[in-house]
């Protein structure tokens, strides 16, 4: 309704859509759908500890895919991640050195002593308990 002086006009109501809004509103109605889609993938990646950066791989118009996606990189996630756990654990036993110092622990000079204690602590160690 519209005022025009003093008298109130009734303008008609057009409740048929614009022609060229139907393609936007089909547009909007995807970028909705895929921003849903993109906080169902970041809550369950942030939930595992996935990057952030790897959602675009995931996020799929079709809700039945992205979840097929998701359950995917999830489980190769964890896959890569115990794998890599595993292989920084394996590492390498300690050396255990049989050295014997050049000099008895009382002939040593101080400087001698930290040097030796820098450079192999274990040979440090033993030398200082046995008193050599």
């Amino acid at each position: 309704m519209e005022q025009v002086e003093g008298q109130v006009v009734e303008q008609p109501v057009n409740d048929e859509p614009l022609e060229n809004d139907g393609g936007s509103l089909d547009s909007r109605e995807a970028d909705i759908i895929m921003r849903e889609n993109t906080l169902v993938v970041r809550e369950a990646f942030s939930s595992v500890g996935i990057p952030e950066s790897l959602i675009p791989l995931v996020v799929n118009k079709d809700i039945e895919i992205q979840k097929k996606n998701m359950n995917i990189m999830v489980k190769e996630w964890n896959s890569a991640l115990k794998s890599a756990i595993t292989e920084k654990i394996k590492g390498k036993a300690p050396e255990i050195s049989d050295e014997q110092p050049s000099k008895k622990w009382s002939e040593m000079t101080y400087y001698e002593k930290v040097q030796l204690k820098r450079s192999n602590p274990a040979l440090y160690e033993a030398a200082k308990n046995q008193r050599l």
